[in-house]
């Protein structure tokens, strides 16, 4: 048992020589065989610095959980429009008639103006949930006080947009951004078609998006 950035890393004797493997990387153990030779073969270098390179991000990706960042538009041919944007991702809970599982995460993006969207991703990041297409519904959030309000908003195939009835109606943004504390968001997607029965939840906090916003270059 040895440790590699806090996390348990175990060598497991075999008739051939170990396995080497991490109880938290979902990855296929690594089969290390006994040789003469004094050194790694090439091949099992190059396993290792890969193996150290995922750990390595997948910490990254942990440690930035819930923080905001600079993202930026590209057009239609992948090139960069100036047009900035922040965002944040968040672990996420789905849940519906048949299952209930928390490997999924929301990516919230907020606009210079204002603007909210929501994707919601697989677990690798590689897959968008679907949603009732062109279909209004409602997102409820619940403050630090325990008050809950409903907020409207628009479905698209992978994407939510909110969509207040007024340009006076407090935005989920206004609430995050002057609330102390993390706001729990509740997404039903009952809301917006009776043939879907799936329910997200996720936490957003206020963290840096502020100082974020504020770094965001005019369009």
């Amino acid at each position: 048992l040895i440790a590699i950035d806090e996390k348990e890393t175990y060598l497991i004797p075999t008739n051939k020589g170990f396995l080497f493997a991490s109880a938290s990387s979902g990855t296929e153990p690594l089969e290390l065989i006994k040789t003469s030779q004094k050194d790694f073969s090439k091949e099992t270098k190059d396993a290792m610095v890969a193996f150290a390179e995922k750990q390595k991000k997948d910490k990254e990706f942990k440690d930035n959980l819930g923080k905001w960042r600079k993202g930026e538009y590209v057009d239609e041919f992948g090139d960069d429009t100036n047009q900035e944007f922040v965002y944040t991702i968040v672990p996420t809970t789905h849940e519906n008639s048949y299952s209930s599982h928390s490997d999924l995460y929301t990516k919230v993006i907020i606009t210079k103006d204002g603007k909210l969207y929501l994707e919601i991703f697989n677990n690798s990041l590689s897959v968008k949930e679907n949603f009732p297409r062109s279909e209004f519904g409602f997102i409820k959030i619940k403050f630090p006080n325990d008050e809950v309000k409903s907020k409207k908003v628009f479905f698209g195939k992978n994407l939510i947009l909110e969509s207040p009835e007024s340009k006076k109606d407090r935005t989920i943004y206004t609430e995050l951004a002057e609330t102390e504390g993390p706001l729990k968001l509740n997404i039903d997607l009952s809301t917006a078609s009776e043939y879907y029965s799936d329910i997200y939840q996720f936490t957003l906090q206020r963290n840096n998006l502020i100082e974020m916003l504020n770094q965001l270059k005019e369009s």
